[in-house]
């Protein structure tokens, strides 16, 4: 399985740009989501190349403007997502079967949805303060 997630702090606000992004994120995947008010696009790349999407996504945002995006893939939407905002590159890739190990040094952070706010001081005391 794999997913792809591209994550962007400038999510266009009109319908008009959000229905060109979706129709266009079709033409290469088969199932896409938006969800503007957490920054994310999900592309379900499952049995293709997720990296090659990845990259026709991101030039397609990039066509219509939205801007600061990185996208990540990966095994999991979990993984796929902490690495479009987290990685370091335009895409990051994780490993088929690798999620574990790339999530593992991690602050849990990362994770969304967070863990409830009064549940970390009790990650905190038994030593947990990383995704491992």
């Amino acid at each position: 399985m794999t997913f792809v997630c591209l994550s962007s702090r400038t999510w266009p606000t009109d319908a008009a740009t959000s229905t060109e992004l979706l129709a266009r994120a079709l033409e290469h995947a088969p199932r896409v989501r938006l969800e503007p008010g957490r920054g994310v696009l999900w592309a379900d790349a499952r049995g293709l190349d997720g990296e090659a999407i990845a990259t026709s996504l991101l030039s397609i945002a990039a066509g219509l403007e939205i801007l600061a995006t990185t996208a990540g893939v990966a095994p999991t939407p979990i993984a796929a997502e902490v690495a479009a905002r987290s990685g370091t590159a335009a895409v990051t890739v994780v490993a088929p079967n690798g999620d574990r190990d790339f999530l593992a040094p991690l602050d849990i952070g990362v994770l969304h949805p967070l863990p409830p706010p009064s549940l970390y001081p009790l990650l905190a005391g038994v030593g947990i303060e990383r995704c491992a």
